[in-house]
């Protein structure tokens, strides 16, 4: 298997670049805006600051980092079907086009959950593309019939959490008491 290395500060840039051509390749094209440098800048602060997040990347000859993997350790309300209160998250990960079915993908999502089940983590969870399913599939996730549900509420940019969101707009409507 490639071997792989825990991603530094110095690796946000590429990494940035790896993600947005994963964009790309799920949904793309993306035209380049703020979205990218908001995406480095968040790459390099989790980097540095973030003790619960974990990135591994894959180096190639001459051709620096051409792939990654990343994850996060995150705390939970132990339940009757879990009853850890950590668990394991995978976020993204990616390969350059010109170097992918070398199973350095795979080796950088195995680093990742080595590193999470070495830090307490004894179950591991992931929202998957469509094209990295059979290789996540490949690594032990299973899919699980309709639960969880993903979903997503998007609150208004630029409201800097000063604003209400409009659920709880409408909540504040549909409530006798306004609440």
């Amino acid at each position: 298997m490639p071997t792989t290395r825990l991603a530094t500060p110095a690796d946000a840039p590429r990494l940035t670049e790896l993600m947005v051509i994963m964009h790309d390749s799920i949904d793309g094209p993306h035209p380049p805006g703020p979205w990218v440098q908001a995406c480095e800048d968040a790459t390099l602060d989790r980097l540095t600051n973030d003790p619960a997040f974990v990135a591994h990347v894959a180096e190639a000859d001459g051709a620096g980092v051409v792939a990654f993997a990343t994850g996060e350790v995150r705390r939970r309300f132990p339940g009757p079907k879990a009853p850890a209160s950590i668990y394991g998250y995978g976020i993204t990960g990616g390969t350059d086009p010109d170097h992918r079915h070398q199973g350095l993908f795979m080796a950088c999502w195995t680093a990742v959950i080595d590193e999470l089940v070495r830090r307490g983590c004894e179950r591991i969870s992931i929202f998957s593309s469509k094209q990295a399913e059979p290789l996540h599939r490949g690594l032990g996730f299973e899919r699980h019939d309709d639960w969880p549900v993903p979903m997503n509420l998007h609150v208004a940019a630029g409201s800097g959490g000063q604003g209400t969101s409009r659920v709880t707009t409408a909540v504040r409507k549909r409530s006798p008491r306004g609440v």
